[in-house]
């Protein structure tokens, strides 16, 4: 029941911000109309100018994983996604990259449906636990790819200011095989702070850091807010989650729940 009436609450507080931003004090019929259900399982709501948009389902050797996971994310919203080890958080994300297929389902980005084109995902940016990355290359040479492979092309003092402000311009001649696992993260941000996208997913931002990484990412973060970036995060601490995200959702069993 506490769930529900927070779930009831924050609407409320969606529609009444809702009607600010239409410099009116009441809410009429039309704007109710543009709320629609977002899951079979809660009485949630979201505003149709959703980014993103599935609903999804995988198994592993018969083991179902995901069971119609559905949900939809507006477009300068945060969510954390939260669960237990092994619930599908990961794979969930690495689905939406398209770095892994599912079984049932689909997934509409800014209205693109990705099973047809993998195009549509040029302004999606993902970063999972490895990095991605060319271990024998230098950072600036891994960066340099990175932005090439999307048509950027930065100037290179841009691009050793961002990693000396990461603690990572004594390194970059050093292939990133020899980085520690704090850095290699700290590349993956510097990465997502050089690329220009409409949603990012990043799996456990804060892994391997060390105080003054975890204070990085973090001031990165509060800035992509303030920027109105579209961010969706795997996170084991829900402080991080209260902090950083509009919603929670959290995973269990196969099905997904706002907290």
């Amino acid at each position: 029941m506490g769930t529900n009436l927070r779930s009831i609450d924050n609407e409320l507080e969606k529609l009444k911000t809702f009607a600010a931003a239409k410099n009116n004090n009441s809410i009429s019929l039309e704007d109710i109309a543009l709320l629609t259900p977002m899951s079979k399982d809660e009485n949630l709501f979201t505003l149709v100018d959703s980014i993103v948009e599935g609903n999804i389902s995988k198994s592993f050797n018969r083991k179902k994983v995901l069971v119609d996971i559905s949900f939809s994310q507006r477009d300068g919203e945060s969510i954390a996604f939260m669960g237990k080890n092994g619930t599908g958080k990961s794979t969930l994300f690495r689905i939406i990259a398209g770095l892994m297929t599912y079984d049932l389902g689909s997934i509409t980005f800014k209205e693109n449906d990705l099973n047809k084109e993998a195009f549509h995902r040029n302004k999606l940016f993902y970063l999972g636990h490895a990095p991605g990355m060319y271990h024998a290359l230098s950072s600036i040479e891994n960066l340099n790819f990175a932005l090439k492979l999307r048509n950027i092309y930065l100037d290179q003092k841009e691009i050793l200011k961002a990693l000396d402000d990461y603690g990572l311009i004594k390194a970059i001649k050093d292939p990133i095989g020899f980085y520690s696992a704090g850095m290699l993260q700290r590349l993956k941000i510097v990465c997502a702070k050089l690329i220009k996208w409409d949603l990012i997913l990043i799996d456990e931002p804060f892994s391997s850091l060390d105080n003054d990484g975890i204070d990085m990412v973090q001031k990165e973060i509060l800035e992509w807010r303030e920027k109105n970036k579209t961010i969706a995060m795997v996170l084991h601490q829900k402080s991080y989650a209260e902090q950083f995200c509009d919603r929670i959702l959290n995973i269990e069993s196969g099905i997904i729940k706002e907290i």
